[in-house]
């Protein structure tokens, strides 16, 4: 079953990634503000709509490694076997000689999006970021989100990059994300969950969670 909640930011999202000079966009926001969730999101969304999208996370990432674990996501997700032959035949796993591999592959997919989640929460962010320009100056036909903490990145360093911050969620929000996630709970607990996770979407569900595993069985 499709989930029915939403963020409002993915709308605006879609329409960035449309610009035409648009290269990529930065989805900034603290922790526990729903950066990954928007990022599903809008894979799903692309995915929907037809368009080729890869969600890969850099969580624990070393920048070394950060070409392989990108062609590796993109081969596993679009039976795309000849990236990996390619790679393996030219002795490399460069960040350039990836970067060529998936402009070939593009030619075959349409309009396809890197979703690129937790940069900050790779082993070296600034070296990570440094590396997802370089590769965004060489990427022909595609686009790249990026989602992080504000305080890991220089934003103003990317070129043709839009940013989108993240702010807590309306509380219309946090009702109907809680509705579909907590079907079972009663009004009055989520109003209280509501307004105990102060809009992040991470707490909200941790409370609900919570509270459903240690709520006194029904007699």
């Amino acid at each position: 079953m499709e989930a029915s909640f939403q963020r409002r930011e993915l709308v605006d999202l879609l329409h960035r990634l449309d610009t035409p000079d648009c290269r990529g966009v930065f989805v900034l926001g603290g922790p526990g503000i729903g950066k990954t969730v928007l990022l599903r999101q809008l894979e799903a969304e692309l995915q929907r709509q037809g368009r080729a999208a890869f969600l890969v996370s850099l969580r624990g990432i070393d920048v070394d490694d950060l070409s392989a674990r990108i062609v590796s996501e993109i081969t596993r997700l679009a039976g795309a076997f000849e990236v990996e032959r390619t790679i393996r035949a030219s002795g490399s796993d460069s960040l350039r000689q990836s970067s060529a591999v998936l402009n070939l592959v593009a030619e075959r997919l349409q309009a396809p999006v890197l979703l690129l989640d937790a940069l900050d929460e790779s082993r070296y962010p600034q070296r990570t970021a440094a590396a997802i320009e370089e590769l965004s100056h060489t990427l022909c036909g595609w686009r790249i989100v990026v989602a992080s903490r504000p305080a890991c990145i220089e934003v103003r360093r990317f070129v043709h990059f839009g940013m989108l911050q993240l702010g807590p969620l309306a509380e219309a929000e946090m009702l109907a994300m809680l509705r579909e996630s907590a079907p079972n709970l009663a009004e009055d607990v989520v109003g209280a969950v509501v307004r105990q996770a102060n809009g992040s979407p991470f707490f909200a569900r941790l409370m609900a969670r919570y509270v459903q595993n240690h709520a006194a069985p029904r007699r």
